[in-house]
This record gives C-alpha cells, structure tokens and sequence, in this order.
C-alpha cells in the first residue's frame, strides 16, 4: 500500500497536466467506490484507498497535452484485451515513442502511457482519435484490431482522465508498472519522444484504418468555449465553423444560457422522451440528452428545467440526473450533483440545439442511442458468459435468437421487438419450434430477455420482446456505434441464416464464424467457441470439405466463399414452407371467426377444392369423418393454392415471395412437412 501510494504520489507531481486530479464518488448502499469521479481533489492531498483519475489535458485546451494513455478494457474478451496491448505497445516502440504498460487492475485491463517531446497540436490529436476510433471498429479478430479500446476519456478535453500507476481500483489492487520501475517509467515519460513520431505513426495507421489524409484530409480544431469550459467534438464537430450557430444564443435572466425567442411547445418526439420513464436496461443518460434537446429547441431557460427535474412525475425522461446506476438499481443523487451534471448537460444541450438544422431531431448520427446502447450492453453479456455457455447443446439456438433480435432492435430503432417465430427462424436458420422453445424456456427465465407482451393468435399479434442485459455489465466496455453493429450482427445473422446450417449443425456455424478471415491457430478457435480440439477438428475438416475453410499444420482460415457456394448448399426452401404456414393459419382464423359469428351474419361459403381456390378464406376449412378440423389436409391445400399462385404482375412467371427454385424442389419441401398427402401432391 505504502509503495503504491508513493507511486502515485510521485506520477502525478511529476506528470499530472493539472493541479488536481478528478476522485470517486463513494457508493454507501454498496459500501465500496463507485465507477463515477464528480469531484476534484488536490494532489497533495490524496487517500491511497480512493480511486482517483489524472487528466490527460491541461486547463487551456490550447496548450496541447504531451502525455497521452490508452485504455485496453478487457470485460469483453481479457485475451483480446492482452494481445492488443501487446501489439499497441510494439506499434509505439517501432515508431520510438516512449511505451509503459500498465496492469490496471484486478479485472485484468491494460493502460499504455506514451508522450512526446513537445505539446501535441490539435489538429495531430484529431487526426490520432479518429484513427484509432477507426481501429477499435475492426473486426475483433482482425490482426489490427483494437477492439477493446476504450476512446471515452478523449472525447472531452475538459473532463478526460485515466488512473495512473498506483492509483487504487474500485474493485480491489491497484494500477501497476508492468515492465518498467517507477523512475524508468517517469525518465521515458518526462523526456517524451518525438513529435514526427508520433505523426509518422499516425500516417501509417491511417492507411491501415483505410482513413487516409489523400482522402479524408484532417482539419484543425477550434473548439468553441462555453462558460470558460470547451466543448467536445459531439457538440462542434471536427471544425464549429462547418456547423455554426442556426439559431442565436442568448442568456436568461438566470445567468445560463438558452435559445433566443418566445417560449415554444414541446415537439411530438421532444414530449415523448420526456414524459416517458427509460426501460431499466435502457441508456438512461441518452434518453435524458433527447428531452434536454428538445427542452432547449423549445427554448426552455435552466430555471424552466430545474423546475421540472425536481417534479418526477412530470418529467421521468430526466431520470438520469436523479439518480445513477447501481448494483442495486437506480441510486439517488445529491443535490449539488444534481444539479451540477444537469448544469453542465443544460449549456451542451443548448449549444447543439443551436446547430441543428431547423426540424433537425437531435439526435445526432445515431438514430436511436438507447438502442445502440442496449445492443452493445446485451452483447458485452454475452460475451461475459463465456464458450461454454453458447457451446452446449441449445447453445447455437439461443446465441442466434439473441443477435437476431439485437439487429431487429437496431434497424426497427426500438427497444422492443414484435417477433413471429416463423420470421425469427428464417432469420437464425433453426425451425419455429426451437426459435420458440429457445425464447419461452432459456432466455426469458434466464433474464437474457423480457416478455412485454404474449402473443395472440386471434388478434394476428406475435410475442412483443425487450432486449435484457442483467447487471453484470461494465461501464468502461467498449461501445461499438449504430453503424458498426449493424454491419457486425448484419453479416453473423446473414451467415447464421443458411439452410447449409440445417444439414451440418449449427455448432458448425460457430466454429465457421470463430475461423475468421485472417486466419487463427486451431486452439485459438477452441478457445473461442468453447469447444474441445478433438470436436474443432471435426468441424474444420467438414468445412474443408465444404470449400469454405482451408488450414496448415495448426493454422486455419477461411477460403472467401460464401456460404451460399458451399459444396452441399441447399435451394432455399424454408421461407415457402413458412408462407404455407402463415395461410393455414389465416385459413384456420377465419374459420373460427365464421363460428362466432350470430347465425343471421354468417354467409354461405362454397366447399373447399382439391386443386385449392385462389382465396382459401372464402371456403369451408377441411373436416375429418367425425368433424374435427383437418389441419393436415389444409396445409396441403394451401401448398397447392401458392404453388399455383402466379407472381404479382400477371406474367405468370415466378412466384409471389416464394424463393427462386425448381418447382420440384418446391414440391419435394412440401411432402416432407405433408407425409399424409404425399401422393396426392405427386399426383
């Protein structure tokens, strides 16, 4: 303790940028310290035991910073984290900057310093955040991803921190020198390296990031300054001059700032988001940033606001600074805290109103940020589960239900699904049976998911679903954009929707995906999908054999075939079973709709054809001997009825939403989910 203690000590009176560093906050319902910092203390006068984070910019943004850190967090994938850092301090040292890893703490993340001679420009650092933004992008397996870096503390010159060596952690242990003593490290950091480095390795990885200057020249930033304080890129931009001012800023009688002219209504949107609670599993602090926006566009004054936070009832959209996030739910703020984070919120919130485009939304590039936050929430669970949870039996069921529920949840901008199983199983590759079983029996009890609403087959309404995400998330993981996660779960749900899948098993699936393009050593691939070596060896020589994954000695990769060339892929045939499904049902609907009905509404209906009418809910549904309905002998008439079905248009050519393959491959789908009238479909 005492030489941690006089590490920090002695890190940041030599290094610290500022006079203070920011402290955390204590948690008293958990009796431990709180992953918040809302207060400064000074440096001289530090508790060892308390979590504490050292600026990494000085007061006057214009000054530049020297000393620069990167944060590799390894809740997601520890040993992604560990060969990141490995190769972002070789990426350092190559280019001969100054590299010192750090062990960050007990969850096993990693810190690298680095610094340079001189101040860094701004229009450099811009270049080196986007770059690296760039990266952490990547596909996690990609050899220059970094995926588990965390960008949060550079996105605010202001408030952006990281806990130096010797500060403690919230959870236990401290941050610790890796490779260096306190003196080698503070002699590398104090001299720096130089600044044509640091250009030079940015150069190089913006090629890599495909970001180059020959096509995305950078620019300069001005960042505009607000009550003495800058404001981060979100507000301004790259450059506030490309995106001024629409409407004029002016101040209210309470000293803060507001939208000049008379007090406007709330829009549709702005009343939505504020009278209307966030999901517990939803990002509390995006939904309050929507109604601050609106609030504003209204030109609301703070006093206006004030007065609504402290009134719940009348505004439950402004949660967020209330209370915070705990182990044990939503805590309370203090007032002071309150009150400080909403001023804060209020001046940003005001400014980018202001730089909206008049009808803009407010919402910046992400369409629905409470989504994208419960998406990447619900997928670092995921991830914490571990191999073992997805390599079971069910596994593959469960883990293809939930990516394709999360890219339902991105691309419809809600955080609520309306899902039909027959839907969910085109969507995954598994039958509606176990897309069924999979969300009843394992993922709403397990807490993976909510139920919102049951389904009803009278009302033609599917089960309505809300993503979970339990309270074993992280608040420091990293946090892939709207964009990035369509593109990731785009292509996994894509792949996993094969019909190849069907016919090998999907824990092959699994281990297709775990391949990845850049090639992986066959215990690197164990590792990841939780399978034994015997059972991955098994899986890639079937995929050898499929043309769509190749390896040497222990190296594998994948060939860049498409599942869909496969050797053994199979015509598609699922989405015409399910359209046959979908008309008995409304068949079936209609039937009992016509029961119910008095006796003087019920019209005449013909007897049902054997070659199928063209509208089948027209006839009387089929009956056995004894009078029970005859579900069977309707799905073959159905069947019969779409088969028959010319495409829309009247061409006569193709089939209406049915996948373009040989009739007989129709025709051999249909006997096998008729077995009974086999014959009579051949006939």
């Amino acid at each position: 303790m005492g030489d941690q203690d006089h590490t920090l000590r002695r890190f940041l009176t030599t290094l610290s940028p500022r006079p203070y560093v920011r402290a955390a906050a204590w948690d008293s319902a958990q009796r431990r310290w709180a992953n918040r910092y809302p207060t400064t203390a000074d440096l001289h006068g530090l508790r060892g035991d308390r979590p504490v984070a050292m600026h990494l910019f000085p007061e006057d943004a214009g000054e530049g910073t020297r000393i620069w850190a990167f944060d590799l967090d390894a809740s997601v994938r520890r040993e992604h984290a560990e060969h990141q850092a490995h190769r972002l301090y070789e990426l350092l040292t190559a280019a001969g900057l100054p590299a010192v890893p750090v062990r960050s703490g007990p969850t096993g993340g990693h810190h690298i310093w680095t610094a340079c001679e001189e101040p860094i420009p701004l229009p450099v650092l811009q270049r080196l955040i986007r770059t690296f933004r760039a990266l952490k992008e990547h596909d996690p397996d990609s050899p220059h991803s970094l995926s588990t870096l965390d960008t949060t503390p550079w996105l605010n010159l202001r408030t952006g921190a990281l806990r130096p060596p010797g500060a403690a952690h919230r959870l236990g242990g401290h941050a610790v020198l890796q490779e260096h003593s306190l003196d080698e490290a503070l002699q590398a950091l104090a001299g720096g390296g130089p600044l044509r480095a640091l250009t030079r390795l940015t150069d190089e990885l913006e090629e890599i990031a495909g970001d180059s200057p020959s096509v995305r020249p950078a620019r300069a930033v001005a960042r505009a300054v607000v009550s003495g304080r800058p404001l981060p890129p979100s507000i301004t931009g790259a450059d506030p001059a490309a995106v001024p001012h629409r409407r004029i800023v002016a101040d209210g009688s309470d000293a803060k700032p507001r939208l000049a002219g008379r007090r406007l209504a709330l829009t549709a949107a702005g009343r939505e988001a504020l009278s209307t609670a966030p999901h517990p599993t939803a990002d509390h602090s995006a939904h309050a940033w929507r109604a601050l926006v609106a609030l504003a566009l209204a030109r609301c004054t703070f006093s206006d606001v004030l007065t609504l936070l402290y009134d719940s009832k009348a505004s439950p959209g402004l949660e967020y600074f209330r209370s915070y996030r705990s182990a044990r739910g939503r805590a309370a703020r203090s007032a002071a805290e309150t009150e400080a984070l909403l001023s804060r919120q209020w001046e940003l919130a005001v400014e980018r109103a202001a730089r909206l485009p008049f009808g803009g939304t407010g919402r910046d590039d992400d369409p629905a940020p409470e989504v994208t936050a419960a998406v990447n929430a619900l997928l670092e669970r995921m991830e914490k589960a571990g191999p073992a949870r997805w390599s079971q039996p069910a596994g593959p069921a469960d883990e293809a239900v939930l990516h394709c529920l999360a890219l339902l949840a991105l691309v419809s901008g809600s955080l609520t699904i309306d899902l039909d199983v027959r839907r969910g199983a085109l969507l995954t590759g598994f039958s509606a049976q176990t897309v069924n079983v999979a969300i009843r029996d394992r993922l709403i009890p397990d807490g993976w998911l909510h139920e919102v609403r049951p389904s009803d087959f009278i009302k033609r309404r599917a089960r309505t679903l809300a993503l979970g995400t339990g309270s074993d998330t992280s608040d420091n993981a990293p946090q892939h954009t709207h964009r990035a996660l369509l593109r990731r779960l785009g292509t996994r749900v894509k792949e996993a929707a094969s019909e190849l899948w069907s016919r090998l098993g999907h824990h092959l699936h699994r281990t297709f995906q775990a391949v990845g393009r850049e090639g992986s050593t066959i215990a690197e691939v164990g590792t990841r999908t939780g399978y034994s070596r015997r059972t991955t060896l098994r899986h890639l020589g079937i995929l050898r054999d499929q043309g769509l994954a190749l390896f040497v000695g222990e190296v594998c990769r994948r060939t860049g075939r498409g599942v869909d060339r496969a050797r053994d892929a199979p015509v598609p045939e699922r989405a015409l079973v399910y359209e046959v499904d979908r008309s008995v049902a409304a068949w079936w609907r209609g039937e009992l709709a016509w029961l119910r009905a008095p006796r003087a509404a019920k019209t005449r209906r013909r007897a049902t054809g054997r070659d199928g009418a063209a509208d089948l809910t027209a006839t009387r549904y089929p009956r056995t001997a004894l009078g029970r309905p005859d579900h069977a002998r309707a799905w073959l008439l159905s069947a019969l009825a779409l088969l028959n079905r010319p495409a829309q248009g009247g061409s006569g050519q193709g089939w209406r939403r049915v996948p373009v393959c040989p009739r007989a491959a129709r025709l051999r789908a249909l006997t096998e989910f008729s077995p009974i009238y086999a014959e009579q479909l051949s006939a």
